[in-house]
């Protein structure tokens, strides 16, 4: 099993509102499949993904009090 080499330094883990269900996203990409992370992707290419990228690419919306996030 690998894990990601991106994990103790990847910024979408320091919100701390959102541990415990980013727990579910880490324990899926970063424990058992690191190649299919998104983010990790864009680092391997040189890339900073954006500090919302969930590892499967989409946009995370920490901004609650805005209506309309798009």
């Amino acid at each position: 099993m690998a894990t990601c080499p991106q994990q103790d330094r990847c910024p979408l883990f320091t919100v701390p509102v959102m541990a415990p269900a980013l727990a579910l996203w880490r324990g899926f990409y970063c424990d058992h499949a690191p190649d299919r992370c998104e983010r990790l992707r864009q680092f391997r290419a040189g890339l900073r993904p954006p500090f919302n990228m969930l590892p499967n690419g989409k946009l995370l919306h920490l901004n609650t009090a805005d209506p309309d996030p798009g």
